[in-house]
């Protein structure tokens, strides 16, 4: 009788921990930055998008050979000192992973990288006028 009750407060205190586990619910957000602005991820992460160096992603209503990518450079803040200054590829129809990596920290995960606006062949897109948009997984 006293195996029993044991092991049945057993398996009721590890029910009750693994419940106490899966309280706390993953937050996603959309994180948008603009050109020279800073953006805080985390209490001690942020990122600065410093510049768009090129542009070469196929435009919308063209059909190109190859889709093109978007490089651009960032700053990689930690605890509101700049870290290191980072030259990222974005692919329109791929992510790196390592690109992903970079724009994570301990407590974040980015999950997902755009850059807008996307081009449309006819207009130059002002430098000012990028947005890049991350989601962020807390």
């Amino acid at each position: 009788m006293k195996r029993i009750l044991l092991i049945a407060t057993l398996i009721c205190s590890s029910l009750f921990a693994n419940a106490q586990k899966k309280d706390s619910i993953p937050v996603t957000s959309i994180v948008k930055i603009e050109v020279a602005n800073r953006v805080q991820i985390d209490e001690s992460f942020a990122i600065e998008l410093v510049e768009v160096l090129s542009d070469s992603r196929c435009p919308k209503n063209v059909q190109c050979i190859r889709a093109g990518e978007a490089i651009i450079l960032v700053n990689i803040y930690k605890n509101g000192e700049i870290e290191r200054q980072e030259k990222l590829t974005i692919y329109p129809t791929s992510i790196q992973k390592n690109v992903l990596l970079i724009l994570s920290s301990k407590l974040t995960k980015t999950t997902a990288i755009s850059l807008y606006p996307y081009p449309n062949g006819v207009n130059k897109i002002e430098l000012s006028n990028y947005c890049l948009e991350l989601t962020v997984l807390q």
